[in-house]
């Protein structure tokens, strides 16, 4: 996986230090599955991607779906294990720890972009 640093666009204020990457089928089919508890810095991209699902996790997550220009078009919170999630008209979405989405004041409309080093 790539790691990057998630930015918001208009204010190019660094929201998270450590965000994963997927690279491979294999990545974005296992996701976060078989992890220990998410760090509050840190999260999952998976592209393309537009439903999640929390079967076999321990603990919830928060599910931010953006669109093909990385505009934020549904934010999830607290995701419990063995649920699912979708947004259709989304191509990425955002895994975090459960309560991060409102710790970063993330709100549908803003668009977010990443870079890696």
């Amino acid at each position: 996986m790539i790691v990057c640093h998630l930015f918001d666009y208009s204010t190019k204020k660094i929201l998270l230090s450590q965000v994963y990457l997927t690279e491979t089928a294999t990545e974005r089919m296992t996701g976060l599955l078989g992890t220990k508890m998410l760090d509050q810095n840190s999260g999952l991209l998976i592209h393309p991607c537009n439903s999640v699902h929390t079967l076999f996790m321990k603990y919830s997550i928060d599910v931010i779906y953006l669109d093909k220009n990385n505009v934020i078009k549904k934010i999830v919170c607290h995701l419990k294990p063995w649920n699912f999630s979708w947004c259709f008209k989304s191509k990425t979405t955002l895994e975090l720890a459960a309560g991060a989405a409102k710790k970063l004041n993330l709100k549908t409309g803003q668009k977010l972009i990443w870079k890696n080093d």
